[in-house]
């Protein structure tokens, strides 16, 4: 525990409080959010950043069983540049008919970042392909009721990319479910 932090209990329960000190402030803060739904056969995933200085907004819409990226609608509402960073809105349109799939974090850094793009329109892309794979598995979870099937599905797409599903622990599973 820093000297900054402190346990204490407040409203009947326990939690960590900043202590006050003097000569320090806030310099910067930042906020994310995301949200994704399903609307027909595609998910639309919102997405946020607002900080200090900037406030952007992020909306995609990608076919659910193809992962083909439709529209793209991204908004600087704020920043301190915001006559050149509303150059951008177009740059993120590009991504417009690009498969969310392998390569795709490398076409986002290359059609929307570097010395010509937007370190935050890159994060908030590389967000939004995130909430669309998270909204994909729940769509499977909705569709699929057989639990053991659902798993068998789960552990198919996610094996390698969670620790979880990469080290084997369904067979733990299989064997409950043969008991």
């Amino acid at each position: 525990m820093s000297e900054m932090d402190y346990y204490h209990q407040c409203q009947g329960k326990y939690c960590w409080q900043r202590k006050e000190r003097k000569n320090s402030m806030h310099l910067f803060n930042r906020m994310k959010s995301f949200s994704t739904e399903q609307v027909g056969d595609d998910l639309r995933i919102q997405g946020t950043l607002i900080d200090s200085i900037h406030e952007m907004v992020l909306e995609l819409i990608v076919g659910l069983d193809d992962s083909v990226i439709k529209k793209v609608k991204f908004e600087v509402l704020k920043t301190g540049h915001t006559l050149i960073c509303k150059e951008l809105e177009a740059k993120a349109k590009s991504l417009e008919g690009c498969v969310i799939g392998p390569g795709i974090a490398k076409t986002i850094k290359e059609k929307t970042g570097g010395g010509e793009g937007c370190h935050h329109l890159v994060d908030l892309l590389l967000e939004g392909v995130k909430m669309f794979k998270q909204g994909q598995y729940r769509v499977i979870y909705y569709r699929e009721k057989d639990e053991k099937k659902r798993r068998e599905i789960y552990w198919n797409l996610l094996r390698g990319t969670c620790f979880y599903y990469t080290h084997g622990l369904e067979e733990k599973y299989r064997e409950l479910d043969n008991k």
